[in-house]
Parts: structure tokens; C-alpha cells; sequence
């Protein structure tokens, strides 16, 4: 069955001016795409990745005592670790995974302690583990590279918009991330299954449940629940079946956006279909240097020390975020590509619940998985991962390869761009079957996000019904936008 590949941008592309990557930024992004595209062949992410990731299993086997120095109650628990801090959709605590959060770039954020007070979970001081040192330099190596690689894609997000609608100015959307001392990256562990968990299939979003499990990114209300994080993994295909859009998705099913009209609807046995001429199968694994930080260039030396330290074997925000991931699936790493497939829709046993960000933009790494021994393996289960709802209301699953990073949209950007960038609806799925017994799982994504006092205003002349966010009011800041999506998500 026809798999179709998400939208790929090349690095080189990205940093080359006589490449106009308006079409792919409107196909991924854009009121007719998935709200997710990929960048390849950006330097070191391959070395970053296997420098961090393996490091999440290793804090997650530190005794009780030595993670509880590193849990930090006043930003309810959105740095450092958290462990059984999360409320299910039963109201359980989640025990099943781990968190570890840290602002990538700045360990202090801010002096401002005004501002420290009011958003504790946004400009806390970073807390590292002088435990596992090699942790602090592979969070921040892949961390800053992510956010590197976020900023080369939001210049061209910022040429298309400005072309698009003239009424923003170029460099509006660069600029609110370049002001942003709040960006937060999660380190997720997802602890072994204690027996084999049965294989469900998902349902799209309904308004009943949207963001019940989790919402976006690490938000301001220190008594909310940690939300979770989005996942991408593995590549099977089956068929979809069309569905009504919900209430609570922010696509534009009746939204007049202000970007070409001429992709053509899907059918129904489809994924989400976007111009294949612009994707990649094949990842391109060859790597410049432009716009990687000191630390980002460093890590391949970090992930050797880290890895002859581990002795695996394995070489060398938390209210309301997704999990992130992409599988080490055998689909994914023979076309080195990520792929979206068209899925049943029937209920499903998920790590995160449907939501949708809403950030700017959030970078996803693909995921590893370890066995009980700590050598890493394959996805044991090719039908678990992240799962998108497209603009036709149908459920297709986002596969990323090891060597990509991907970028989702979230409400924020929707917001800042006058809708000409839109978030989707999205949910992870855990891992069932035998096979998956005894496996763990670690997963890496950052938040990139307006600063909490940055003003979300809408461009001159776009409505509120064209952008289509419906917690958003006139006059909101990014941090009063948090407060009504948490208490949108889980109740004032």
C-alpha cells in the first residue's frame, strides 16, 4: 500500500538562499498539510542523539534517592525529573516513564523574580546531576542543535508568511523565538512493560477527551498535572476511513486562510497527500557546519564518552507536553525517510491522548529502544507511535528516520502567522504485544515557545475565526495563553 513520505527539507536547502522552500513549507505546514515536515542531513544529529538518548535509561537506574535531589516541586516538576508526578485520564498517577527537563540553552533564564514567581515552571534554574555528569553537555548538544536546526526552518516559515500575508513583516516569527529565554527540552524513559500490553487501535480526537492526557508544552501553573510528550515511531500501512473533523481541532475545514487553495483533497484510502516531488526516501547523511552551536558541534565526542561510561553496550516541559519519538523501525531506516500511513480508527492504549501544542514549534528526535541488557533494538511494535489527525478528520501515523528531526506546529505559530501556519491534532500510542516486553524506550523533543510576556496578537486584517484557536482572546500574552490552555485542558 502507497506510504507516502512527509514533507523533507535538506540542511544544505535550508541554508541556501536560491532555494525557494515556500511550497514544502506550505505543504507541511500549511491549512491543507499535516502540520509536521522533516529536516535531513543536519551535522552531528545522528551523534547528539546517540550521545543523549541511552543517558535517559541510565539516570532512570539511579538508587530512589539520588533522582529525588534532582525533582523540583516549585516548578511542578518541569525541571529536573519527574517519576509518577502525572496524572492519567483516570486520575492515576503515571509511573510508566520519566522526565528529565531542562532548558537547553540558559540555565537561568531569568534574574526576574517577579517573572520566576508567576511562571516557576518556565524560568526555574536548571538542576543537573552530578551523578551522571556526561548528562548536562549531551542534553544541551542535541538540545542546542535542535533548536539551531528550529531556527534555520522558522527563517523560511518567515519568508513564506511575510510573502503570503505582506501585513507581517519579515522576521516577526524569527524574532519571537530569538527573544525567548523559555524553551524546554524533555528527556523521556519509558520504563520496561511489566507484561505484554494488548494491541488497541486509535479513534480520532473527540472534544470529550482532546488534551485529557496531556496538552503542550511545560506550562505555567504549578498544581497542573505534567502533560506528556509526542512520539514518532514505526511504519505499517492500512487503510484510513474518513471522518468528520472535531470541535476542538484547529484545522480550516471553514477557516478562509490566506494561502493557495490548490492542493487536492485525499481519498479515502490515503494519507495526507502533499506534492511528492519536494520528499525524501533517502536521507542524506552528509553534513556542513552553519548555524550549529559549540556545544551542538562537540557532542560526538560527548556521546563516546557517555557511551564507554554506560557499560550497556549502546554506543557512544512537564505540565501539559507529548511525547516525543520516532521509531528505529525497518521501514524507516531502509528508506532513511520519515513516512505518514493511513490507520484504523479504533480506540487505542496511549502513552499520550490527543492534543495539539501549543508552542511555536516543537523538534522531535526518533527514538531508541534498549532491551533488559541495554543493547539497543528495533521498534518491537511497528503500529505504535505518533498519530496525526489530517484536515479530512482521518488518523495516519508519522514515522521519522534516525537521522531527521522533525518540527510540528503549534497554536502559538498558528497564532503569529494568521493562520497560515496550523497546528494539528496529534496523539502517541504505546508499544503492545510480546515483543514488547521487557523493552524501554527514550525519546528526546524540544519545546521552542514564545517568551510568557511576548504579545499574541493576530496580523492586521485576520480574524479570530480565520486562525481558529479557541482558547485565544484579544490582548493575551503567551503566559495568559498557557493559563487558558491548561485550564482548558484540565479545568480552571
Amino acid at each position: 500500500m502507497h506510504s507516502p513520505a512527509l514533507v523533507n527539507i535538506l540542511y544544505d536547502e535550508l541554508l541556501d538562499p536560491q532555494v525557494d522552500l515556500s511550497d514544502r513549507i506550505q505543504q507541511g505546514f500549511g491549512p491543507h498539510g499535516l502540520g509536521i515536515l522533516t529536516v535531513s542531513g543536519f551535522p552531528n544529529v545522528l551523534e547528539c542523539r546517540q550521545g543523549l538518548l541511552p543517558l535517559a535509561s541510565r539516570f532512570a537506574d539511579l538508587p530512589r534517592a539520588v533522582q529525588e535531589k534532582y525533582e523540583d516541586s516549585a516548578s511542578a516538576y518541569n525541571f529536573g525529573w519527574s517519576h509518577g508526578k502525572e496524572a492519567m485520564r483516570d486520575g492515576q498517577k503515571d509511573t510508566h516513564k520519566g522526565s528529565y527537563y531542562a532548558n537547553p540553552i540558559h540555565d537561568i533564564p531569568t534574574q526576574d523574580q517577579g517573572l520566576i514567581a508567576e511562571f516557576p515552571s518556565y524560568y526555574r534554574p536548571n538542576l543537573w546531576p552530578a551523578e551522571l555528569p556526561e548528562l548536562e553537555p549531551a542534553f544541551k548538544a542535541l538540545g542546542q542543535l535542535m533548536c539551531a536546526a528550529g531556527e534555520l526552518l522558522m527563517k523560511r516559515c518567515d519568508e513564506y508568511v511575510s510573502h503570503a500575508n505582506p501585513t507581517i513583516p519579515r522576521g516577526t516569527l524569527c524574532g519571537i523565538l530569538s527573544r525567548s529565554r523559555n524553551h524546554k527540552a524533555r528527556l523521556l524513559h519509558y520504563f520496561p512493560p511489566a507484561e505484554p500490553q494488548h494491541a488497541a487501535i486509535i479513534r480520532p480526537p473527540s472534544p470529550s477527551v482532546m488534551g485529557a492526557s496531556c496538552a503542550s508544552t511545560p506550562g505555567p501553573e504549578p498544581n497542573t498535572s505534567p502533560p506528556t510528550s509526542h512520539r514518532s515511531d514505526s511504519s505499517d500501512t492500512a487503510t484510513a476511513t474518513a471522518r468528520t473533523p472535531t470541535s476542538h481541532r484547529s484545522d480550516t475545514a471553514t477557516a478562509t486562510a490566506r494561502t493557495p487553495t490548490s492542493h487536492s483533497s485525499d481519498t479515502a484510502t490515503a494519507a495526507a497527500r502533499t506534492s511528492t516531488s519536494h520528499r525524501s526516501d533517502t536521507v542524506r547523511d552528509d553534513h556542513g557546519s552553519a548555524g550549529v552551536s559549540e556545544a551542538a558541534a562537540g557532542c560526538a565526542a560527548q556521546a563516546g564518552r557517555g557511551a564507554g561510561s554506560s557499560g550497556a553496550g549502546v554506543p557512544g516541559p512537564a505540565v501539559a507536553e507529548r511525547e516525543a519519538a520516532a521509531g528505529l523501525e525497518a521501514s524507516a531506516a531502509a528508506s532513511g525517510g520519515a513516512t505518514a500511513q493511513a490507520q484504523p480508527t479504533e480506540e487505542a492504549r496511549e502513552w499520550c491522548g490527543w492534543h495539539t501544542d501549543h508552542g511555536s514549534i516543537t523538534a522531535l528526535t526518533s527514538a531508541i529502544y534498549t532491551s533488559s541488557s541495554g543493547v539497543e533494538v528495533p521498534n518491537p511494535d511497528a503500529s505504535s507511535g505518533l498519530y496525526i489527525e489530517d484536515r479530512q478528520g482521518r488518523v495516519v501515523r508519522a514515522a521519522i528516520g534516525p537521522s531527521q528531526i522533525a518540527f510540528q506546529v503549534g497554536e502559538a505559530l498558528q497564532v503569529h502567522s494568521g493562520g497560515l501556519l496550523r497546528a494539528t491534532p496529534h496523539c502517541v500510542r504505546a508499544a503492545c504485544g510480546a515483543a514488547a516486553a521487557g523493552i524501554s524506550r527514550n525519546t528526546f523533543a524540544v519545546f521552542m515557545q514564545p517568551g510568557s510576556q511576548e504579545p499574541l496578537d493576530l496580523p492586521a486584517g485576520v480574524s479570530a475565526a480565520e486562525v481558529a484557536v479557541g482558547q485565544w482572546q484579544e490582548g493575551m500574552d503567551f503566559g495568559s495563553f498557557s493559563t487558558a490552555t491548561f485550564a482548558r485542558y484540565y479545568g480552571s
